[in-house]
């Protein structure tokens, strides 16, 4: 069964230390309970996605990574609709349950989509 890849490419992701911290300069941004969602739009036509998880906040590396992974999930599932912004997800509170991160996320994108179409 061949299906076609689903993962993020290099180019809908914010790699660079640089190009988050210029989003979170010049950001436009909107809260939930336990992410900050920072975006500004871009001119590359599509939406990108960044990450911030602290280490200090989540010490084990596993759980960091099953956030960023739910982030991204996320992301994937609703970036047609998002629109050519740049996002960058900044955890702020311990981890809840994986269900209840998935819909925020899904919330803050959705409210994102809203607030442009305004």
């Amino acid at each position: 069964m061949e299906g076609t890849s689903q993962a993020l490419s290099r180019r809908s992701r914010l790699t660079s230390r640089d190009g988050i911290s210029d989003i979170l300069r010049d950001r436009k941004r909107m809260t939930g309970h336990h992410f900050e969602l920072a975006y500004r739009a871009n001119t590359l036509g599509e939406a990108r996605l960044g990450l911030t998880v602290s280490r200090k906040l989540i010490p084990q590396a596993v759980k960091r990574n099953a956030i960023k992974r739910i982030v991204r999930e996320g992301f994937r599932k609703q970036r047609g609709g998002v629109g050519a912004v740049d996002l960058v997800f900044i955890l702020k509170q311990r981890q809840s349950s994986r269900r209840t991160l998935s819909l925020e996320v899904s919330h803050l994108l959705s409210q994102l989509v809203t607030c442009q179409d305004s």
